[in-house]
């Protein structure tokens, strides 16, 4: 997503649920081995490291209760897959670190929250990106597809809605 100018980088990811677990899961495999991998979970420390060390990792992921403070010279990287609602307060915060971004569906709750964090990356340069997990759902091309068979729509109102209790990654979704 962008070049790495040294040989030494960091990557935190900030949550402490079900996406976490499953973005340490695919990093662990996918990075170099001096990349510096953590979690900031101020609710599910204690749980986190229990899964890291069930699962083998705690020896490559740190795990903290506080967010990230990374030097200003490392090249850094927050992955932001905590609650929702606190996907805009969190990408500010990043922002103002000089943090480079990739956030968890939804990027943020209101379009204009959007608008405004896109803004401010752009202005200090920083990447700034949304996961595209929609792009691996079948029932979104679907729908795609079907609606632009119906020509020029005016609303459209959509409810989603998941199974209780879906089982997902090996976890129970809530």
């Amino acid at each position: 997503c962008f070049k790495i100018k040294k040989n030494y980088m960091k990557i935190a990811v900030i949550g402490g649920g079900r996406w976490a677990r499953v973005i340490i899961d695919s990093l662990v495999f996918l990075v170099e081995s001096n990349v510096k991998l953590s979690v900031h979970t101020p609710n599910n420390k204690l749980g986190m490291n229990n899964w890291l060390m069930e699962n083998g990792l705690n020896e490559q992921v740190a795990v903290y209760s506080s967010l990230p403070e990374f030097d200003k010279d490392d090249l850094s990287l927050v992955i932001i897959v905590n609650a929702a609602h606190k996907h805009e307060s969190t990408i500010q915060w990043a922002l103002k670190n000089n943090y480079h971004i990739l956030v968890e569906k939804p990027f943020c709750i209101e379009s204009v929250s959007a608008e405004d964090v896109i803004e401010m990356a752009s202005s200090k340069n920083l990447y700034l990106a949304t996961a595209h997990v929609f792009l691996f759902a079948s029932y979104v091309k679907i729908f795609s597809e079907l609606t632009n068979l119906m020509g020029e729509i005016q609303q459209i109102d959509i409810t989603w809605t998941d199974p209780a209790s879906e089982k997902r990654y090996g976890d129970i979704k809530s």
